[in-house]
């Protein structure tokens, strides 16, 4: 029943040689469909057959413990092959459906893909495995095209694939393109096949529950044991993918690609080791390849052995070594059960012969290039205690392998060494540990192995065997070996004494007198072993990326990083001549020496609103790199060397490479060119005194004088300002005038209580001869502004657009007039605003139009202005989203769409932390965002002290808090079918309002509250010595109870909240300033902006905010300029809850924008699994 609902026409393949194992195996798959974890882990407990692994694999990976999974499936397979006696095999069993899957999502898409076309062909899962091709595309960089166009729901409805198979689908939909999941068609088509699934009881239950997850739906039932839904097996995908950097092109056949001939035979070589190194299985397969009009070879198809016997040997382009190889096929028969049957196979010692040296030989599975070198057996002659031992190196082996000792030297090298009947009869009288010969026999071996040196090569560690060879001078170079792995190169250091060609030694070890054949010549070294130890200390001393490297014995290393190989072959085309280097066979690769920023061209043209940037980077007279390609490549690489093909790659300066990096930031590519905004120009000024070659129109150079010109003037303040400016106003001051005198925008940002407002308020006095100006701010903040002008700057006409005839205000705009309004009127009447030209726009505490998605930030984004400024001591409070939003509004197109946001900053920065990526943006930003704080302007600025006070909860509050904890914690496991989001950010409101005050969850009861009791002895005491302070709480009903509190206590009190009218909020401010009230009782969203109350000296939080930025704006109501007496902040903390936890995590979230804007080390935002953690115990 199983296979039914997922097969559409084929049968299945041959089941397994271990029948009882093939009816646990079906029954445990019965089990996972129905959701019974528990019971398949147990019935499957007893089977050993290769088939039960997939099913252990599979109850693994529900488990989510992937990497035992996937070795699951790697020893399932390998008793597969033992109990078929097939080297390419496949499971037969559903549970195998998830292996491909697990390894895309283990990042070797390349093997999914092999195995999921083998399976196609011989899995009773056709249709699906047909699917999971199609992924394992997508995950390769080919899109998702396939799946909407083999996969569509017409197709889906005619071929009618069954409920299985459109699980399937979905969950491939899921993994790559999961919009498709919304499309009205295939969400029907989907909700069709979840009914079908229901229809069947239990039977499905884990496609019903997975299916219905995908579909956004609350599942019917839940399944125990489940940890990984198999929707999130594989993360989305961006749409394009970090390449592995420079060693990902060596898979891709670099060698032979440019032979005339138009076809040739590649040869996919794979093979399994067993624990001492014995190559065992190995497997063959010949691939008959068709040169393309591309000049690149096809994939190719793989050719029966029967045909390459039988007639490929006919066709003219067949190699020697192809013939060679064909000669080595072999028909033979047996019997299959009751049956005779003949086949074709490799003779196992012909074929590793033919192929020795094969140009076109490639791994199995991923394409890397390899090679087979083969070698004569060697007698070997070594003193020891009281004589002589020589024995025959390597020796033969027993069984199938008797003629051929085969030994894995790397993952793509195979040294294979044929033994014939002298070799084995020597051999045979030696014995495996050698012929002890003693001191005084010296003289009679001596003449034996000059008897034998025409017949085997001999190293010795004793003179005098002479023979009939030549002497040669020793080669004491080092042969370095080269051969590709997973993510980098194995690295072999030797020496070849009698030359290039022949035997290898290790350096300094072994016999002085070496004998051996090259070019059919009998020749003798005697070798230098000293030189051969400084050769190789000499090589580790100018190759150091070596130490950098894992060293798995005295002469073997790994690179497993891409760059870090890169290096070290720049290192060794240092050394020249000095080494010798080997590659596999069409594997070789080079790194060309450093380019420097004169070897670039670049031209800026003009076009409608930006300017467009191309060029060139010559490497050679034959090689020249468009300025797009070597920005991509460079992105793609992640270092300093690009890919030029054919495995050569060029390495690039640092100072180049910087400057690349900068101009794939600056703008977004539109073909070939780099379209940037005009105010990117100051960027591009290095680059052009830097580059010889660089060159620009007219509009070009006109925007470089504008920008030189804005910076020489020296703006004076207008005369009729009132007041004196701190020297870093006047500073920000003429900042704002040369950015208004260029034309763009500016976005102040100086810490909280700085005196941003009267810094714009000069700029606007400056300006205001040329027209009206427009200010938006918050309701609360706006009153401020008219206080502030009639102080520094009376001769500018504030108009409140507010109450009377709007229209008629601004009908009636003049010179020196300045409308100021809130951000919820912009958004009621922004029509009326958007119709005028604005001398200067002034958007005051921006922040309020951080989220690009509101109606607000729509409004804001359609105002007119000529010179357009913001102001926010906190321009990120979340993520850098916000930024972008912020400099869409100052100046548009500067940092490019959203989508070229993310990808060149955001998911850099914050996901990877690309310290890059941040310098780059800072770099962007910084004409255009200044940011002063108090520490580095204000040495008069009083302390500011800040307390944490943590405290103990009482009996009553702390049952009541542990209840709704793990009642909150059963909620979110149990998921509900609910968005988690959501619940999560519920159950954590709830928490958090208990930790204030039990009465703010359960209303209808009376709980005693030990933040009130810590409140009123910290009142209390400031009382006593007149001190005054502020009292911020985001919670209005929390609120409410400290008010009630100090009714009863006789302490008068302002108050303000987001329902405070306009005329209220400036008496209360006024009341507090002139020493009416004793203390400020706040809402912390409404009154932690634009106040000045300086009058506290004391600030108490009495529940923490997520973002610490926001506690910090509301801490400098008090502690801003204007304030004479140290000031301290209190925060009451409720110790071992959510609170305390929030508190400790402001260590590292606290202020998100200095990563950017002060060069600290990371940014992060709060994720939904930060604040599930938070409900935990731990």
């Amino acid at each position: 029943m199983i296979p039914d609902i997922l097969k559409k026409t084929k049968g299945g393949a041959s089941g397994s040689s271990l029948p009882n194992d093939e009816l646990l195996v079906h029954q445990a798959e019965s089990l996972i469909l129905s959701g019974d974890l528990a019971a398949a882990t147990e019935k499957i407990g007893g089977a050993v057959s290769g088939e039960s692994y997939a099913v252990r694999a599979l109850l693994a990976l529900l488990d989510d413990r992937r990497k035992d999974a996937l070795a699951l499936f790697e020893e399932g397979l390998k008793r597969l092959r033992k109990e078929r006696g097939v080297r390419r095999i496949v499971f037969d069993s559903f549970s195998a459906l998830y292996y491909p899957p697990l390894l895309i999502a283990s990042g070797d898409v390349k093997k999914a893909a092999t195995y999921a076309e083998l399976a196609r062909q011989r899995s009773p899962y056709e249709p699906t495995y047909e699917l999971l091709l199609c992924l394992a595309g997508f995950h390769s960089g080919k899109g998702s095209d396939k799946f909407f166009s083999v996969f569509s729901p017409a197709r889906c409805k005619k071929e009618k694939y069954k409920k299985g198979f459109l699980f399937h689908l979905a969950l491939c939909l899921s993994w790559s393109s999961p919009e498709a999941l919304i499309d009205p068609e295939y969400r029907s088509l989907f909700l069709n096949a979840l009914d079908e699934l229901r229809e069947s009881g239990d039977t499905f239950l884990l496609y019903c529950v997975e299916l219905a997850e995908m579909l956004s739906l609350p599942p019917e039932k839940q399944i125990p044991g489940r940890k990984l839904p198999l929707r999130d097996l594989i993360p989305r995908k961006e749409e394009w993918m970090v390449a592995l950097g420079a060693l990902t092109t060596l898979g891709k056949g670099t060698g032979g690609a440019k032979k005339k001939r138009e076809r040739r035979i590649l040869w996919e070589v794979d093979w399994d080791t067993e624990e001492n190194g014995t190559i065992v299985s190995p497997e063959f397969i010949p691939v008959e390849q068709v040169m393309q009009s591309s000049g690149k070879w096809s994939k190719g198809r793989q050719v029966a052995l029967k045909r390459l016997q039988r007639e490929l040997v006919k066709e003219p382009w067949m190699t020697r070594q192809d013939l060679a190889a064909a000669g080595a096929v072999e028909e033979v028969g047996g019997y299959d059960g009751w049956y005779y049957k003949r086949w074709f196979q490799f003779d196992g010692v012909k074929i590793f012969s033919a192929l020795a040296g094969h140009p076109y030989l490639v791994r199995s599975g991923d394409g890397r290039p390899m090679e087979i070198v083969q070698e004569e057996p060697r007698l070997d002659l070594a003193r020891t205690v009281g004589g002589y031992r020589v024995r025959l190196s390597p020796h033969p082996a027993e069984g199938k392998y008797a003629n051929v000792f085969l030994e894995e030297e790397t993952p793509c090298r195979i040294r294979v060494v044929p033994f014939d009947e002298k070799h084995r009869r020597i051999a045979e009288i030696l014995g495996k540990e050698g012929l002890f010969v003693p001191e005084r026999g010296k003289e009679h071996i001596l003449e034996t192995l000059e008897s034998l040196a025409e017949t085997v090569p001999i190293t010795s560690e004793i003179e005098g065997v002479e023979g009939s060879a030549v002497a040669v001078e020793p080669d004491s170079r080092i042969v370095v070996q080269l051969a590709p792995g997973e993510d980098g190169f194995f690295v072999s250091l030797a020496v070849r004494p009698l030359g290039t060609g022949t035997h290898l030694c290790r350096p300094g070890e072994g016999g002085k007198t070496m004998m051996g054949r090259s070019d059919g010549q009998r020749i003798q070294t005697l070798r230098d072993l000293d030189a051969e130890r400084r050769n190789r200390d000499e090589a580790l001393v100018l190759c150091p990326a070596l130490s950098e490297g894992e060293q798995t014995d005295e002469n073997r290393w790994e690179l497993d990083n891409p760059e870090l190989c890169l290096e070290f072959l720049l290192q060794l085309a240092g050394m020249g001549e000095r080494v010798v280097v080997e590659w596999p066979k069409g594997g070789a690769m080079s790194v060309r020496s450093a380019l420097s920023p004169n070897a670039v061209k670049l031209s800026v043209a003009t076009g409608r609103d930006w300017f467009a940037l191309s060029g060139e980077i010559r490497v050679d007279e034959q090689t020249v790199l468009g300025i797009k390609e070597a920005c991509e490549m460079l992105a793609e690489s992640k270092g300093r060397f690009l890919p030029l093909g054919n495995g050569e790659f060029l390495a690039l300066t640092a100072e180049l490479r910087k400057r690349l990096e900068e101009i794939g930031s600056f703008g977004d590519w539109r073909g070939k060119e780099l379209r940037f905004s005009p105010l990117s120009a100051p960027l591009f000024r290095k680059l052009e005194k830097e580059t010889e070659g660089f060159g620009g129109d007219g509009e070009w150079a006109k925007q470089l004088a504008l920008v030189e010109e804005a910076e020489s003037i020296a703006p004076a303040l207008p005369s009729t300002f009132k007041g004196m400016l701190r020297d870093y106003q006047t500073e920000g001051f003429q900042w704002l005038c040369r950015l208004a005198h260029w034309g763009a925008g500016a976005c102040l940002a100086d810490d909280m209580g700085l005196g941003k407002t009267i810094q714009v308020l000069a700029v606007l006095l400056s300006r205001a001869q040329t027209g009206p100006s427009l200010v938006i701010a918050p309701v609360s903040v706006c009153p401020n502004w008219f206080q502030e002008a009639a102080r520094f700057a009376p001769t500018l006409n504030l108009k409140e657009f507010r109450y009377g005839d709007r229209q008629k205000i601004l009908d009636d705009l003049e010179p020196f007039d300045v409308v100021v309004t809130s951000y919820g009127l912009l958004q009621q009447d922004g029509e009326m605003l958007h119709e005028v030209e604005w001398n200067t726009v002034v958007l005051d505490e921006a922040q309020a139009i951080k989220n690009a998605a509101t109606k607000r930030s729509a409004a804001a984004m359609r105002l007119k202005g000529k010179f357009r400024i913001i102001t926010t001591g906190t321009p990120i409070e979340n993520h850098l989203g916000e930024l972008w939003n912020l400099f869409r509004f100052l100046n548009p197109g500067l940092l490019g769409s959203l989508d070229s946001f993310n990808r060149r900053f955001a998911t850099p920065i914050v996901k990877y932390d690309d310290k890059g990526a941040r310098a780059r943006l800072k770099k962007i930003l910084r004409p255009f965002l200044l940011r002063r704080t108090k520490d580095q302007v204000l040495d008069e600025l009083p302390p500011k002290t800040e307390i944490t006070l943590r405290v103990d909860m009482n009996p009553e509050e702390r049952s009541l808090y542990e209840a709704l904890r793990r009642n909150a914690l059963e909620r979110i496991e149990k998921g509900d079918g609910e968005d988690q989001r959501f619940v999560i950010l519920a159950e954590l409101m709830k928490l958090r309002r208990a930790c204030c005050n039990g009465a703010l969850v359960l209303p209808d009861r009376e709980f005693p509250s030990a933040k009130l009791e810590a409140f009123g002895e910290i009142l209390e005491d400031l009382r006593a010595n007149g001190h005054r302070c502020l009292v911020f709480s985001q919670f209005v009903d929390h609120l409410a109870i400290l008010r009630a509190s100090l009714n009863e206590a006789g302490v008068s009190y302002s108050y303000l909240d987001g329902s405070t009218p306009p005329e209220e909020r400036k008496r209360q401010v006024e009341a507090f300033q002139a020493g009416e009230k004793e203390c400020f009782l706040i809402s912390l969203r409404a009154g932690g902006t634009g106040l000045n109350l300086t009058a506290a000296d004391y600030v108490v939080h009495m529940d923490p905010w997520w973002n610490p930025a926001v506690e910090d704006q509301a801490s400098d109501r008090a502690h801003r300029i204007g304030q004479e007496r140290p000031v301290t902040v209190y925060r009451i903390v409720a110790k071992d809850t959510i609170e305390e936890k929030i508190v400790d995590l402001h260590t590292t979230k606290r202020d998100l924008a200095e990563s950017l804007l002060e060069g600290t080390e990371r940014v992060t935002s709060f994720s939904l699994n930060e604040m599930a953690a938070l409900i935990s115990q731990e």
